[in-house]
């Protein structure tokens, strides 16, 4: 049953950082919501309070955070990656 726990934490970080990219409030909030609640099963206890401190303040991740830029940066390189390999695969493709 942990292991549940930890990949749904895997999950829910990764739904953090695409709510950060698409600048999702609500997603960001629902994802620290969810963290919280399986931090805590997973006996977490501190880091199940400081994620449902943010989604009860509604304190989203500030835009000059580093975590921030890194995580979005990260994907968006991701997502180029993707788009050109595409574009190599069949370039009849448009952009």
């Amino acid at each position: 049953m942990l292991k549940d726990h930890e990949e749904a934490v895997k999950q829910y970080k990764k739904m953090l950082q695409l709510a950060w990219l698409e600048g999702d409030v609500h997603s960001e909030m629902t994802a620290y919501d969810c963290l919280s609640t399986d931090y805590y099963y997973m006996g977490e206890i501190e880091k199940s309070k400081y994620y449902h401190e943010r989604m009860t303040r509604g304190k989203m991740e500030n835009n000059t955070s580093i975590v921030k830029k890194v995580s979005t940066n990260l994907l968006k390189s991701r997502q180029d990656q993707r788009h050109n390999l595409g574009m190599l695969l069949d370039p009849n493709k448009q952009k």
